[in-house]
């Protein structure tokens, strides 16, 4: 596909969205006057996509002299049940993620997706211990597992050519922990040019990308029917899966619908409005367009984003700083409403309330609208509902990601900090708990992230 003709459907689906979705000066982006900048020609380093060679050097060396905390954070990826060399893929033929309620009769195994969510974090875990060891064990364990999904899976199960179920479309989640696995075993034995790798590419294109890119355009053919964490899916796939597979155009395309797209992956839609922080710390916080939803889609919008915004950073492109830092502001914001709370909440579901401190003033939020095609009107989302307050509190292995980055580069991230600290080191994603979702970030951000 031209790259023009990607950016006139961006221009006409975008005059639909943004006569719904408020930003935050009150005012839609103005297409009319948008021009599509020049292609960039991105150099890519391998290994350039959530770490680069770079990273892994300044880790050994601080495992190397048993510091802290690294060395701690190694530790609980050694005992993580993904990183034992010893585990074996379960790939399926074809991946579905069907509705119960629609689905259980004509399929019983409506929801398998959760072979791919166990193996991805596994050969990312394995990729790391073989990078960090040099340990052909680890590698050969990781690089078994990619292999076994490209060799047996022959992509998401569709009816008639089509999707059944939209719920398939978050299966592309795992796309972008496949790839950085991928990433990372390149240098393995050489396994980058080999034409096992190249099947794993191939594989992973084919399953993940076209249904990506679909979503992207047509969003189901609605306006702005989707939460911030459906686009995010389909973007970390799409850079993820362009970075892995040297392509220029997926890796332009995704960046500039972060910039200028037609949905909630815009970021002047993820992040709707911007604020000074009530409490004097001189932080700029921004609503997530998810906060008015529930805290966990919240902060896992916050893991996405982070890693999007690092792969595009490890190639050259600096997202964290766009806008003047807008999602490093809805980092702060996401990350401050689940640390603090005010005095007159003692109590919140699903929350962990140990977690909290106080915090002075009244949290800022604007009502906004969250856009449906199929309501006869859409309905305001108090931040204040029981929907937000739901997960409040709750641990999400991020947060090293984004302080330890801004720490770096110089930027301000002090709720970031805090809420890093109340976990640090942090482990895997799934010695956290929670739903099937909790898969759905990599984890170990202290040790891979975190900045001295």
């Amino acid at each position: 596909m031209k790259m023009d003709f990607i950016y006139t459907l961006a221009v006409t689906a975008a005059l639909s969205f943004c006569s719904c979705t408020e930003i935050e000066d009150g005012a839609p982006i103005n297409f009319d006057e948008w021009e599509a900048p020049e292609k960039i020609e991105f150099t890519l380093n391998h290994p350039c996509m959530l770490h680069s060679e770079a990273d892994f050097t300044y880790v050994k060396e601080k495992l190397a002299a048993s510091a802290q905390p690294w060395a701690d954070a190694y530790a609980s990826l050694e005992s993580s049940k993904f990183a034992n060399p010893a585990y074996q893929a379960d790939p399926v033929e074809w991946l579905k993620r069907l509705d119960k309620t629609n689905w259980e009769n004509k399929h019983p195994d409506y929801v398998n997706y959760t072979n791919l969510a166990n193996d991805a974090a596994a050969a990312y875990q394995l990729a790391l211990r073989w990078k960090l060891s040099d340990k052909k064990e680890y590698g050969d364990a990781a690089k078994s597992i990619l292999n076994a999904w490209a060799k047996n899976c022959k992509g998401i199960y569709r009816e008639n050519g089509s999707l059944i179920d939209p719920n398939e479309l978050l299966i592309a989640i795992q796309a972008y922990q496949l790839a950085n696995a991928a990433e990372i075993l390149r240098g393995y034995d050489k396994w980058g040019e080999t034409e096992e790798f190249k099947a794993f590419v191939q594989w992973i294109e084919s399953t993940f990308y076209a249904m990506a890119d679909d979503f992207l355009v047509r969003h189901n053919n609605t306006a702005d029917h989707y939460w911030l964490n459906w686009d995010l899916a389909q973007m970390t796939a799409i850079l993820s899966i362009g970075i892995l597979s040297d392509n220029q155009e997926m890796i332009n395309k995704v960046i500039q619908y972060f910039k200028n797209g037609i949905g909630p992956g815009n970021v002047n839609t993820a992040v709707l409005h911007l604020y000074d922080d009530p409490d004097g710390s001189g932080e700029k916080l921004g609503q997530c367009q998810e906060s008015g939803r529930d805290q966990g889609h919240a902060m896992l919008c916050c893991a996405l984003m982070g890693y999007f915004c690092k792969m595009a950073y490890n190639i050259g492109e600096d997202l964290f700083a766009y806008g003047n830092g807008r999602v490093v502001a809805m980092a702060e914001y996401v990350a401050k409403y689940n640390v603090f709370k005010p005095e007159f909440a003692d109590q919140v579901p699903g929350g962990n309330n140990e977690w909290f401190s106080y915090t002075r003033v009244g949290f800022p939020y604007t009502a906004y609208f969250y856009c449906d095609e199929q309501m006869d009107e859409p309905s305001a989302v108090e931040l204040r509902s029981n929907g937000a307050e739901t997960g409040r509190g709750g641990k999400r292995p991020i947060w090293d990601l984004w302080y330890g980055h801004c720490k770096k580069v110089g930027m301000s991230a002090k709720y970031c900090g805090e809420f890093a600290s109340r976990l640090r080191p942090d482990a895997g994603p799934e010695q956290y708990g929670g739903s099937g979702g909790a898969l759905d970030q990599l984890g170990y951000s202290t040790l891979m992230f975190y900045y001295e």
